[in-house]
């Protein structure tokens, strides 16, 4: 029943888009036209394209019906809906084959920001088509047409993605997860997402481990090689200042010495940290291997309660079909009983005739 009503409402969507699609074809064909006459052939005159003349034109678009549509010569006021509509359509349709949604579903990451960029695309082309009219055309009929193009995009824009998308998402989102039965058991989803997130968190984050032990390992032998040479230098000094029995090198010994102590501390360190990184990464590893395994065991689970609500709704099924076969069999004894009812009173009334 659930997927039923979910492909009835895919199929009414298919018709609500292909009469959006057609409203925007017939925008587009009425804004070629005014492209054709006032750009290319410069054929305007004063009053000639009134809004709700150049509307009104059978030849101008695809049904004369429809003109009342045609008021935005930008076709975004007309385009907007279309695509979300079509948008709708295909995620219908997603849903009904029970595909995985994403966080945006039914759009997409940018839409909102697209949508917007439309409408302020369709502001700038109302105003740059005054432009195209030559100073004897100008006048209010043809600024008002260019106004309702620079408005209407905008409005469009901002309504439908102010008002309509966010209520949009949530309804889809609600819909899917009541076709796929989610509500159910929707934290065994929920759980499952977020232990995915988690296994990929602690593998980034062994991989950033590994790259800091590598690191730690380059700078320890920069530490023992700075180490190396400055106690070649001290004891340079040292032989240096036996020759020249002067003093003054005593403080730059001393200096050494201690700058050689302190870089064998931050050695005995980074070691020490290199060995903490190194069972860190260790621990990452396994909790991403735990992570995995609860997964599997959570996605597993998930599995055989869709198997035992497809079972259940075959005993439901069946249950139903033995109360029928039972009303029926019911029916059957009664008709049964009554047959052997009227043959025994005929049986009686030929026994009285007898006699």
């Amino acid at each position: 029943m659930k997927r039923f009503f979910t492909f009835l409402s895919f199929l009414i969507m298919v018709a609500v888009t292909f009469a959006s699609g057609v409203i925007w074809l017939n925008n587009l064909l009425v804004s070629r036209r005014w492209y054709l006459d006032v750009v290319i052939n410069k054929l305007p005159t004063p009053g000639k394209y009134a809004s709700h003349e150049l509307a009104a034109k059978a030849e101008g678009g695809l049904l004369s019906w429809l003109g009342w549509s045609a008021f935005d010569m930008s076709t975004v006021s007309t385009f907007i809906p279309f695509f979300g509509l079509l948008m709708l359509t295909f995620g219908l349709w997603r849903i009904f084959l029970k595909m995985k949604l994403t966080e945006d579903f039914p759009f997409f990451r940018s839409y909102e920001r697209l949508t917007i960029a439309l409408g302020l695309i369709g502001t700038l082309w109302g105003i740059i088509m005054i432009g195209y009219y030559p100073p004897e055309a100008v006048n209010m009929s043809n600024l008002v047409m260019c106004l309702h193009t620079a408005l209407y995009s905008t409005l469009v824009a901002v309504v439908w993605v102010f008002i309509f998308v966010i209520p949009l998402k949530t309804i889809m989102h609600g819909w899917h997860r009541w076709i796929s039965a989610e509500e159910r058991n929707p934290e065994a989803g929920d759980l499952i997402s977020m232990l995915d997130r988690l296994r990929k968190s602690v593998t980034a984050t062994g991989n950033e481990l590994s790259d800091m032990n590598y690191r730690t390992r380059e700078f320890r032998g920069h530490l023992t090689d700075s180490g190396k040479e400055l106690a070649a230098a001290a004891k340079s000094l040292k032989e240096f200042r036996e020759r020249s029995g002067a003093d003054a090198f005593e403080v730059i010994e001393k200096a050494c010495s201690r700058i050689s102590t302190t870089l064998d501390e931050i050695r005995n360190g980074s070691e020490h940290l290199a060995s903490t990184g190194g069972k860190i990464n260790k621990a990452a590893d396994q909790m991403a291997k735990v992570m995995e395994r609860q997964a599997r065991l959570l996605e597993t689970i998930e599995e055989r309660l869709r198997e035992s609500e497809s079972q259940r709704n075959d005993i439901s099924e069946k249950y139903v079909k033995a109360v029928a076969e039972k009303a029926a069999a019911e029916a059957l004894a009664a008709n049964a009983e009554n047959a052997r009812d009227d043959v025994e009173n005929k049986l009686k009334k030929i026994k009285n005739a007898i006699k």
